[in-house]
């Protein structure tokens, strides 16, 4: 038998949890990095603009671990906001997450490998979390 969640029947107000754990490119621990969370909304007629705002910076644990506690936010909702983040840490290129789905009770969790700056071209690294009808079955 299959079941199925309605988006009508979850609240706002609950809350789930993501963890992203930061560590270098030889999967060694990176701790203090700066986790940046920020909730973006979508406008106009075809989602061509949006902005942004931050809602919390939280550094990483001596295990290069954050855990963060958010409201539930994901494409179940309909909802034109989605969360992302921003992981920096000094001699490390940034990388950015995109649309983070925070379900209620539930972790998230990413595990990102930062890379070492090097001289020359500023680079970024990105990672999009797949929206849901975006995932086609072969």
């Amino acid at each position: 038998m299959k079941s199925s969640i309605s988006h009508n029947k979850l609240n706002k107000h609950e809350t789930g949890f993501l963890e992203i754990r930061v560590m270098d490119n030889r999967n060694i621990p990176i701790p203090n990095a700066l986790i940046s969370i920020a909730k973006i909304s979508y406008s106009g007629i075809y989602n061509e603009g949006a902005e942004g705002i931050t809602l919390v910076e939280p550094h990483t644990d001596n295990n290069g671990i954050v855990h963060i506690e958010l409201l539930v936010l994901n494409e179940l909702m309909g909802s034109n906001d989605f969360y992302s983040a921003k992981i920096s840490k000094e001699g490390y290129y940034d990388f950015y997450i995109y649309y983070i789905q925070i379900y209620p009770n539930i972790d998230s969790s990413y595990d990102i490998n930062l890379t070492p700056r090097t001289n020359g071209v500023e680079r970024f690294m990105f990672l999009f979390q797949p929206k849901r009808r975006s995932v086609h079955d072969h």
